[in-house]
């Protein structure tokens, strides 16, 4: 059977201020600031029916127009095509999936991902093209799914599927997720071009890079996120026949550990460092790590095993906030887990949000001089953006309001206790007061190493001194 994968067309200036959307002539391919990651998740799915049996073929909507999508379906003749959306992308995606259906009558058009997820049979009930969704892990569903098209087994038997019934929509019973991550194959790479993607700016030692998963799920229960809560890990001998594979055939020079925390289980943690060691796939990498999962001892070890950067969910700098999303972790530990990753020899990353539940315009400049008072080398600020079906989204009045398309770099959420024009001033003066200082500068300006360092820091430069209020609530606008 012939399945194909892609995302509806889209560009940067969907999801970034036009400042940062924009191309630089150092990179034509991307954005100014951010990153490009090809779709891990329906490699995977592409893989697993591969080992299944089944011919398939991914098309990017980033590098693909509508007719040329719709040209390749055209061409390769699937029994099925399979649409990947979040919850930002689905209003994009609705006419896409309607062109296709009515260009492709006869052909089965299923949808997956973060939002399909999330609300279910809502998707079908929005897009009459859409004939199933495939909820959660997509891997074994996908492969149920063939079987059923192929009249081998119930179309009421493949686990987690939404289908349309004669004329109603059905909920197939959701059995759980993938248990042995070491059964899945790893993710079908040939389906893309490595030089295609690249991480944000600042984000990588080298190109080739890729990304990738050690563990599934989260052990966090931040209100705004999604997370499965089953946390799941592949063995160290696994995740290393990965590594070798990308360095030996696909010439991989850098390495994004996509796990959510990859700290979270100490002893593995040691153990996959001294495998990547012992076996000489010391590639440079970078890793998640929360702020109450961190040690100087295992942070040494992260050093030598490659690891060049650590990435901190930090949020907020004010305690009553972090508490208001059940961030579980305290300011102190957030101040000691940065310093610790300093004095490891790392660089420090850490992630904050403008617009919190009950934070106040004063908070919000608190968690700004925060940020500056740590020894980051990097930081990010991004408005609220609650996934469709998280604890925030189920009581989103209590809270605030939703405001604009829910992308990281727009903004999504107005809490009660701030105006939108407040929420659009804060995550621009956060850019320009945390990047734009004097020392910064001076440190960022002498610690280049090579002309890519160079190119890098001018077009993060660029792009954030042109940043202003108005280009956010253009989008909002827009969204209105």
């Amino acid at each position: 059977m012939n399945v194909l994968f892609t995302i509806a067309p889209w560009s940067h200036t969907q999801t970034l201020p036009k400042t940062m959307a924009r191309k630089s002539f150092l990179n034509k391919k991307f954005a100014m600031t951010n990153s490009l990651n090809y779709p891990a998740g329906l490699l995977y799915i592409c893989a697993t029916l591969k080992q299944a049996g089944h011919t398939t073929l991914y098309v990017d909507g980033y590098y693909n127009t509508k007719e040329q999508i719709l040209g390749r379906i055209e061409e390769f003749k699937p029994t099925w095509v399979g649409v990947s959306c979040i919850h930002f992308s689905w209003e994009n995606t609705k006419p896409f999936l309607t062109e296709m259906r009515q260009r492709f009558p006869g052909l089965k058009i299923v949808i997956g991902g973060y939002f399909p997820s999330a609300v279910k049979k809502q998707c079908l009930e929005e897009c009459p093209a859409v004939d199933c969704a495939v909820v959660g892990e997509g891997e074994y569903r996908s492969v149920q799914l063939c079987e059923a098209l192929e009249g081998k087994r119930k179309m009421e038997d493949v686990d987690g599927l939404v289908w349309r019934k004669n004329g109603q929509i059905v909920e197939n019973e959701l059995k759980g997720v993938i248990m042995d991550l070491d059964s899945i194959p790893f993710p079908d790479y040939d389906q893309i071009n490595f030089w295609d993607y690249s991480p944000a700016i600042g984000s990588y030692k080298a190109l080739p890079s890729a990304m990738i998963f050690s563990s599934r799920g989260c052990k966090g229960r931040c209100a705004f996120c999604l997370s499965n809560k089953v946390v799941r890990y592949r063995s160290p001998d696994n995740l290393i026949a990965e590594i070798t594979l990308l360095r030996t055939k696909y010439g991989i020079r850098h390495l994004q550990f996509f796990d959510e925390t990859f700290t979270v289980v100490r002893d593995r943690a040691y153990e996959i460092l001294k495998k990547m060691i012992d076996s000489g796939c010391r590639l440079p990498w970078t890793a998640n790590a929360r702020a109450d999962c961190v040690d100087m001892e295992l942070l040494r070890a992260m050093k030598k095993a490659g690891c060049w950067r650590v990435h901190v969910g930090a949020e907020s700098g004010v305690q009553k906030n972090l508490d208001a999303i059940s961030k579980g972790i305290t300011v102190e530990q957030i101040r000691r887990a940065v310093h610790m990753v300093k004095r490891a020899g790392m660089e420090a990353y850490a992630s904050f949000i403008i617009g919190l539940p009950t934070e106040t315009y004063e908070e919000a400049l608190k968690t700004i001089e925060f940020a500056c008072s740590l020894p980051l080398d990097y930081a990010n600020f991004h408005n609220l953006t609650p996934a469709a079906g998280a604890p925030i989204s189920q009581n989103i009045e209590k809270w605030g309001r939703i405001v604009g398309p829910r992308s990281f770099h727009h903004i999504t959420f107005v809490p009660h206790t701030m105006t939108l024009e407040q929420v659009a001033e804060l995550l621009v003066v956060a850019y320009k007061r945390f990047y734009f200082r004097p020392k910064y500068l001076v440190r960022k300006f002498f610690r280049q190493r090579s002309m890519e360092d160079v190119r890098r820091n001018l077009r993060g430069f660029w792009a954030y001194s042109r940043l202003k209020p108005e280009h956010q609530l253009e989008v909002v606008c827009t969204h209105d």
